[in-house]
């Protein structure tokens, strides 16, 4: 496995990419104290397939790319703005739909207080 990090090694971080972590996948991203450590495993063989190749390839220019982002200040304001926006909507939806639970157990009884006999179906006599 290959390791580049930005930022210290500190205690424990080295454990996240301990052997076996990244058996199934390229490469990985763990953030820690405001700082980024990547770990990506060494390039497929000579022999490997063109797909074997071109997965490697892809996991390697993605997280090339997110460090990349990670970069852009106006990129991560506006992405930060978009995760706020997206919270407060999943919020209200979760508020509209127990209201609508809450509101679904209740029956209206028709002839509350103030109502006269007329003003519900009944005879005013």
């Amino acid at each position: 496995m290959i390791n580049f990090n930005t930022g210290s090694n500190g205690p424990g971080l080295r454990g996240a990419f301990a052997k076996g972590v990244l058996d199934d996948a390229h490469a990985g991203i763990v953030f820690r104290g405001g700082l980024a450590s990547l770990a990506v495993t060494e390039p497929p063989p000579l022999t490997a397939s063109p797909d074997e190749v071109q997965a490697w390839s892809d996991a390697v220019g993605l997280i090339n790319f997110l460090m990349y982002a990670l970069d852009q200040e106006e990129w991560m304001r506006e992405w930060v703005d978009w995760e706020l926006a997206m919270s407060e909507s999943i919020a209200e939806a979760l508020d509209r739909d127990a209201m609508e639970r809450r509101r679904a157990g209740l029956t209206l009884i028709k002839g509350g207080k103030g109502e006269t006999p007329t003003e519900n179906g009944g005879d005013e006599s």
